[in-house]
C-alpha cells in the first residue's frame, strides 16, 4: 500500500475512510455533510470524480467495484453500504 494512502486513512473506520476520500476528492469538508446527504447534487461529484474515487478504494481494500453495483447510488450511506457489502464478500 502505498505511503499516501496510509496517511490518508490512518486509523480510520470504513465509513470515516470513504467520507475521507469523498470530501477529499470533492474539496469539501468531510463534517458538513453525512450519510443522508446527496452525492452529486449536494457534494457535486461528477463522473470522474467517481471513477477517482472508485480507484482510491479498490486500490487501498484490493477491491473490485462493479459499474452495476454503483449506478443507483443516491446518497454518501448507499455508497458506504455498497463498499462494506463488496468488503465482506471478499
Amino acid at each position: 500500500m502505498d505511503k499516501q494512502l496510509n496517511n490518508t486513512f490512518g486509523d480510520m473506520n470504513l465509513r470515516d475512510k470513504i467520507i475521507k476520500t469523498l470530501s477529499s476528492i470533492a474539496r469539501i469538508n468531510g463534517k458538513v455533510f453525512d450519510e443522508n446527504t446527496l452525492i452529486r447534487e449536494e457534494l457535486g461529484i461528477d463522473s470522474l470524480m467517481t471513477i477517482e474515487i472508485i480507484a482510491k478504494i479498490e486500490k487501498h481494500y484490493n477491491i473490485q467495484i462493479n459499474e452495476e453495483d454503483i449506478i443507483d447510488v443516491n446518497n454518501v450511506g448507499d455508497f458506504i453500504n455498497i463498499i462494506e457489502t463488496i468488503i465482506s464478500e471478499k
